[in-house]
């Protein structure tokens, strides 16, 4: 039986039907996105800032994935394990999406040092930000300096 407006599971269940077939009904999104607004509970980040100088990406880098995972695994993000919404099929959900990536671009912003923010500027993704700092902080440590003497 072909899926028309007329014979789709989701008519006969009072549910809109999804002419993008993306097999979500329309208004899950607005009753139950697939990605839920997070608000950050930034106060749980008890950190110096992130700074080359420092030398400190590893105790950061620890805590900020831990504080992020407190709220609500919000330090999925940072992998890309979120993934982003269609923001056609799914508009509230792509809408909490860019929310959340703002929030934690936001608050990373607020715990690195100024030359590290030069680093992220133009990212628009939390996970690209995540991406540019680990590259250039994956230089450090004593594995890479014995690399560097040698």
């Amino acid at each position: 039986m072909e899926d028309t407006p007329n014979s789709s599971p989701a008519k006969k269940t009072g549910q809109l039907f999804n002419p993008l077939n993306t097999g979500i009904p329309v208004n899950s999104d607005t009753t139950r996105p697939s990605v839920s607004a997070i608000s950050l509970n930034t106060t749980l980040f008890k950190h110096d800032a992130l700074s080359k100088d420092a030398h400190n990406w590893t105790t950061w880098s620890r805590q900020f994935i831990q504080c992020l995972h407190m709220n609500q695994g919000a330090d999925a993000y940072l992998t890309g394990k979120v993934p982003q919404p269609n923001r056609f099929a799914e508009p509230r959900a792509y809408s909490n999406w860019w929310a959340n990536n703002g929030s934690i671009l936001g608050f990373m912003g607020l715990t690195i040092s100024e030359s590290e923010q030069e680093i992220i500027d133009d990212a628009t993704t939390a996970k690209e930000a995540w991406t540019k700092l680990k590259d250039r902080h994956s230089q450090e440590g004593p594995v890479k300096q014995v690399q560097l003497i040698r």
